[in-house]
């Protein structure tokens, strides 16, 4: 069977520009360097590992993804990321080199990895090929899908429902420092995980938020920070997201 490889390629472009960084000593004052890079290198780089994907993972096809310049997150919830630096100038100039290149994918309002979520459950892009999301991203493991973490020593894994939602279940408790939104106060990760040993029910973890004194909206606005949108819930032609309530 075919296989098609979905890249969420931003976490690439980032470490391109670090693998292609210059230092340049100026002519005149010897005590002074200036940072440059070569888009080459950056190109070079990105083909390099896709090629290695392609050949690990033993696919025909490749597409990638890239997020929207919108994003729906940020309209619920503007702290989203808000801890992120700046994106150095050059990212755009990549950017855009990387786009006539490789024309990836973009839909309207959304990042990267929902948009390889959704490419991923429509049955009508590349139907007959067998489908792998690849990412360095965690949170594709709150996705039932096949997906490859590119990071040292991990293997393709095939996320069932039941899996994949009971991680979700566990970044809506936690929050991600990350992503710039608190969890429950006191739940990490192994009191969320016991908690999720006996309750894996929606109402159950909204009055888990209630009985810790925080407000059913605060679980919703979680649940939005954490859920990579599935196809269901997105309007092609409009670039609006369904909210499940």
């Amino acid at each position: 069977m075919n296989r098609l490889l979905i890249v969420d390629i931003e976490s690439y472009l980032y470490k391109s520009i670090t693998a292609a960084k210059i230092l340049h000593q100026d002519n005149i004052h010897k005590n002074i360097y200036y940072e440059a890079y070569d888009i080459n290198k950056c190109i070079l780089y990105i083909e390099d590992n896709l090629n290695r994907l392609m050949d690990k993972l033993q696919a025909t096809d490749c597409e990638l993804a890239i997020g929207d310049k919108n994003n729906f997150r940020k309209v619920i919830n503007p702290d989203y990321k808000s801890n992120r630096p700046v994106k150095p100038p050059i990212y755009e100039v990549l950017l855009q080199e990387v786009k006539e290149e490789y024309n990836p994918i973009s839909l309207v309002n959304l990042e990267a990895d929902d948009t390889c979520r959704i490419l991923y459950e429509d049955k009508t892009f590349y139907p007959t090929f067998d489908k792998i999301i690849v990412s360095i991203d965690k949170d594709f493991f709150t996705v039932p899908c096949k997906f490859f973490r590119d990071l040292p020593n991990n293997n393709l894994v095939d996320i069932d429902r039941d899996t994949a939602q009971y991680n979700l279940y566990k970044q809506i408790i936690m929050g991600d420092n990350a992503d710039h939104y608190n969890g429950i106060p006191g739940y990490g990760e192994t009191k969320a995980n016991k908690f999720l040993e006996f309750s894996r029910d929606e109402k159950e973890v909204i009055k888990l938020f209630e009985d810790n004194g925080l407000p059913k909206e605060d679980y919703y606005k979680n649940k939005y920070m954490a859920q990579i949108i599935s196809i269901s819930q997105y309007n092609f032609n409009t670039g609006e997201v369904y909210y499940d309530r």
